[in-house]
């Protein structure tokens, strides 16, 4: 099933410019007059026709609803006028318990017309969306996942209390996990993150220590909880109320940082688990007596260079750090970033715009956080922000937990799972009737969309299943160029796409389950074998104790165990000429 804009199945020398600067020298908008003799030019023959794609499931199509993408120098928002049209799969059921978990997600025609479906030359990307496969083992929502750095390994958290590994190289194509462990008995599962080297990781339960694990899922040490009963969280080594959220130094394989409802970020090391490096107090605003006020710690970043250390809180604000000690005055501070609690963020490369996503406004919002340098190279950091360059505001978190943001490996691109809001999901509720009374509601649908990390406008979704539920945690593999994430159901989806992935998932995509041959399980040919065999030695035997004037009553015995069906290993041996009978002696 082929969809407009996806080419995991076209001709790599008629494939239109995805990169940022090939788009910007085409200066041009294809005509929508046009677009039906680009696609017959640029498509093999047959694409998107029914039956074109063997083993490919259709599905039907449904429409994104349209976002609105606001600039901070329009006074309104409003959508934008070359927002490319976003037509993806409409959840929908997966079929048979037995049908395969690997989904060609490729579309047909939706008899559009041209002027509706043509998107311009240069927003079209060659995303990795093109197929799916189902990563199960979770029996309650996934709350969140990481991809190891060779992208041959995913763990993914949940609030069934477990961390599940799943490893490409040995897995199936039935997307068993080969470890689950549980960290904390009665704690559902926060936060997960691979070690820079990829040889451990870190698992945030819903208590006080953030805990150590080897790669293979074994257990190294527990970093230490801080005393409840000390007022100022400086002058204690651990936290003091439950951890939110981690993350990894980018440089140093050592150092990693968490954050707490107790509104401290802590700077710790793995080579010393009883007290943390450096504690930074989170604060904002102003309290009851005209002091700053603390809040939860709900999101925590590292820039990718290792410079800039960011932190959202409940309240909405953000704040920057040097990532270096002492910590003592942040250089940016964005008072109301958000509506609401801070759900995520994240660095782009060059480290002098942030990325974050609100748990309760729906928006995501690009942050500019230095200043142009008159020289064209980069700026110093603005104490204050205020407002963003550009919103999205068709992010809706919902019932999720663990939402967050996910750049490609390019950093072109930016990676989100949500909710897919319909209309009729969005206007009023249906009357409770008798049947549904006292029932609770199955959540709604799951989509993941990829917006241009530069001006936030969709490129491309996917409609998840409707019984996977809505999307939450993201991670885009940037060995492997594989986009993962976790769902209401507790499945992990994993999307690919043949022409621009590698490894990774896909190995073990089409792999079939291994299967043990039953101990009874024998053709005829051996069965007769071993039967013929056995008559043979029990006719010598029985002319040897015949001769000899002895009963041959071990002989019947084991005739009759032949009868039924009883066979010894040591006999399937001796039929195969791997052994020889033993002569006994007197």
């Amino acid at each position: 099933m082929h969809r407009a804009g996806s080419r995991g199945t076209q001709d790599r020398s008629l494939d239109r410019p995805t990169n940022k600067s090939a788009a910007t020298k085409a200066g041009r908008t294809v005509a929508a007059n046009d677009w039906d003799q680009l696609k017959a030019m640029m498509l093999p023959a047959g694409f998107g026709a029914a039956g074109s794609s063997s083993g490919a499931r259709k599905r039907p199509r449904s429409d994104l609803p349209t976002p609105v993408i606001s600039n901070s120098s329009s006074s309104s928002a409003a959508a934008a006028p070359d927002t490319p049209p976003a037509s993806s799969l409409a959840p929908g059921s997966m079929g048979d318990d037995d049908a395969p978990l690997t989904t060609d997600r490729n579309d047909q025609d939706d008899g559009k017309s041209p002027a509706d479906a043509a998107p311009s030359f240069s927003q079209v990307p060659q995303l990795p969306l093109a197929s799916e496969v189902h990563l199960r083992g979770h029996a309650k929502p996934a709350t969140c996942l990481d991809v190891d750095p060779a992208g041959n390994r995913v763990i993914a958290g949940s609030a069934d209390y477990l961390a599940k590994l799943w490893d490409f190289g040995g897995m199936s194509a039935e997307g068993r996990p080969f470890k689950s462990i549980e960290p904390v008995s009665g704690h559902q599962v926060v936060d997960v993150q691979w070690s820079i080297s990829g040889d451990g990781f870190l698992v945030a339960t819903h208590g006080l220590e953030p805990r150590l694990y080897t790669r293979d899922g074994g257990f190294v040490k527990e970093f230490t909880k801080g005393d409840m009963y000390i007022r100022d969280p400086r002058h204690t080594d651990g936290h003091t109320a439950p951890v939110t959220c981690l993350r990894w130094h980018p440089s140093d394989k050592l150092l990693f940082a968490t954050a707490s409802y107790d509104s401290t970020i802590r700077i710790w090391s793995t080579a010393n688990s009883r007290k943390n490096k450096n504690v930074i107090v989170f604060k904002h605003g102003t309290g009851a007596r005209g002091s700053a006020a603390k809040t939860t710690v709900t999101a925590i970043a590292y820039s990718t260079n290792a410079e800039y250390l960011a932190a959202g809180g409940a309240d909405g604000s953000v704040r920057v750090w040097r990532a270096a000690p002492p910590y003592t005055v942040p250089v940016t501070e964005i008072p109301a970033a958000h509506v609401g609690a801070v759900a995520a963020m994240v660095f782009t490369a060059d480290a002098g715009v942030l990325l974050t996503r609100g748990a309760e406004d729906g928006c995501v919002c690009r942050w500019e956080i230095e200043a142009p340098s008159p020289s064209g190279g980069r700026g110093k950091p603005r104490p204050t922000v205020t407002k963003p360059t550009v919103r999205y505001s068709d992010a809706p978190v919902g019932v999720l937990v663990g939402a967050n943001l996910a750049m490609s490996p390019e950093d072109d691109w930016v990676a989100l799972g949500s909710e897919h809001l319909t209309s009729s999901s969005s206007s009023e509720p249906a009357p409770e009737t008798t049947a549904s009374a006292g029932k609770s509601q199955p959540p709604t649908a799951g989509r993941i969309t990829v917006l241009s990390s530069t001006t936030l406008k969709p490129m491309d979704h996917v409609l998840l299943d409707a019984e996977l539920g809505p999307a939450g945690s993201v991670a885009w593999c940037p060995r492997t160029n594989q986009i993962f994430a976790t769902t209401h159901s507790g499945t992990v989806v994993a999307l690919y796409d043949a022409a621009v992935s590698s490894r990774g998932v896909m190995a073990s995509a089409t792999r079939a389950p291994k299967t043990k041959r039953a101990s009874g399980d024998m053709d005829e040919e051996l069965q007769m074998l071993l039967l013929e065999r056995a008559a043979d030695q029990l006719a010598s035997a029985a002319a040897a104790q015949a001769g000899s004037g002895k009963r041959n009553g071990g002989g019947a015995s084991r005739a009759l165990m032949i009868q039924g069906g009883r066979i010894s290993k040591k006999q399937i041996e001796m039929a195969r000429g791997e052994a020889k009978p033993v002569a006994r002696t007197a």
